[in-house]
């Protein structure tokens, strides 16, 4: 249904694909997770958005379209982002809702796009109608801010939802080459420039400087790989992985140990991010890195999944803490990815543990 309502949104107003909805696009078949919604770059004004939408009901056959526009708390002005839910009548008779989020007049004309045309072999269907799609380092770059806590990235209480981000971001920089890597990161710098600008609902200034949201990324991550979480997924991040798995993957092969490698991949992306804007490292090191750990993941099997010589992460015992010892607990393709952003982002890991 998601696609079906981009159809026809699609040959009415110019408009980039973003989000979830995109990464399928880029990735194997394998690896296609359902969306939740339509999420969309608009060049036009929300008022031409607007008087579009409210002529959409009939071409849709939809049973009611609502809005609602995004309201910052305390009088800040408002982020040009416009949220409709599409109503209708399921297959299965009962009614069903797709939210579409519009981020509107958002002068990101320049942002790296491609058109997919059809037929598109999606795994799960076929699509019959072309799709202009934000290219996998634009996404990358756009997908990797939503990361950013206490800036431009989700409120602390929304923290269930870094599960699928993490999952795109890992799928997507295994697919990607140098070239594309390298496009994400001159293109995250754009991108967290032009959304630290925009007042937050749960931030403390109106604006955030670059550095601040690279290091609102690490932070996140490097907070889920505390020991004291014994790496990943403790707690409530085991409940919201399973929820994430139940609900975006359904029958697709994923398991926690997968998702450590992901997390740990999305924090060497971020910490050539973090390196890079203290211009330690260059643009194309930081790309090499990454696309060769890329290629040592693809010959790596998972762990956990394994019929014999399971691999688990021991306890942590107090006396133990050291960083070296922490590593020597994890995973071997864990222990190689953590190694990795050592080597990219010397002093990071330690520095951020210390606060």
């Amino acid at each position: 249904m998601d696609f079906k309502i981009h159809s026809v949104i699609s040959k009415n107003i110019p408009a980039c694909v973003r989000g979830g909805m995109a990464v399928p696009l880029h990735t194997s078949r394998s690896s296609v997770r359902l969306s939740e919604d339509i999420d969309i770059y608009v060049f036009e004004k929300m008022d031409t958005v607007r008087a579009y939408m409210g002529s959409l009901n009939a071409e849709l056959r939809a049973h009611g379209i609502t809005a609602e526009e995004y309201r910052p708390k305390g009088g800040r002005q408002r982020i040009p982002l416009v949220t409709y839910l599409m109503h209708y009548m399921s297959a299965m008779g009962s009614r069903d809702k797709v939210k579409i989020d519009f981020l509107c007049d958002a002068r990101l004309e320049d942002l790296p796009h491609r058109e997919f045309r059809p037929p598109l072999n999606l795994g799960h269907f076929s699509l019959l109608h072309p799709i202009v799609a934000l290219d996998a380092g634009a996404l990358v770059a756009d997908k990797i801010t939503t990361l950013s806590m206490g800036t431009i990235g989700y409120p602390e209480k929304e923290k269930y939802k870094m599960n699928k981000q993490i999952y795109d971001i890992g799928q997507l920089l295994k697919h990607m080459s140098d070239d594309q890597i390298v496009q994400a990161i001159y293109q995250y710098n754009d991108l967290a420039l032009h959304k630290g600008r925009y007042p937050q609902e749960f931030g403390q200034k109106p604006a955030y400087p670059v550095s601040d949201i690279t290091d609102g990324v690490c932070d996140f991550l490097l907070s889920v790989l505390r020991p004291h979480d014994r790496f990943i997924l403790e707690g409530q991040f085991t409940d919201a992985f399973g929820g994430f798995k139940g609900a975006y993957l359904g029958k697709l092969s994923y398991s926690k140990s997968s998702h450590r490698v992901d997390t740990l991949f999305t924090m060497l992306f971020a910490a050539t991010l973090f390196e890079h804007g203290k211009n330690n490292i260059s643009v194309s090191h930081a790309a090499e890195m990454i696309t060769d750990t890329a290629d040592t993941l693809k010959l790596m099997k998972d762990p956990l999944t394994r019929s014999d010589g399971k691999t688990r992460i021991k306890s942590f015992t107090s006396d133990d803490s050291s960083l070296e010892a922490r590593i020597r607990n994890l995973p071997l393709e864990a222990q190689y990815l953590l190694r990795q952003i050592s080597l990219v982002s010397p002093g990071l890991l330690g520095l951020r543990e210390r606060r």
